[in-house]
């Protein structure tokens, strides 16, 4: 099924799957054919939970900040889009919720 189907989106959304998302290893393994391609702005538009990762970083030679960077200037995304992001990653991690509430704390105080 396309990723973009929305039968699929509203599946994900109800069952409230998390996707950890890594754009630049999707288009160098020709998942997608380049970064304007990508569907990571429509699966955050869907309000779907998203989380924005590297992969392998050492075989993408891409790191967070330039992964965001992208993000930044092919869909506009802003700081809004990656707290978010960072906030679904964080309530999807399989850690206790008393360390996800401090881990959540010092994140938000980071982006302010």
């Amino acid at each position: 099924r396309s990723i973009e189907n929305p039968d699929l989106l509203a599946e994900l959304a109800e069952k409230d799957i998390h996707l950890e998302v890594c754009p630049t290893c999707n288009i160098q393994t020709g998942v997608f054919d380049s970064y304007e391609d990508h569907p990571i702005d429509v699966l955050y538009n869907s309000a779907l939970s998203v989380g924005i990762n590297t992969d392998t970083r050492t075989i993408t030679n891409i790191t967070l900040s330039r992964e965001y960077r992208k993000l930044h200037d092919v869909f506009g995304w802003t700081e809004e889009h990656f707290l978010n992001c960072n906030r679904n990653a964080l309530r999807a991690a399989f850690i206790p919720e008393s360390l996800k509430s401090r881990l959540l704390t010092r994140l938000e105080s980071g982006y302010r």
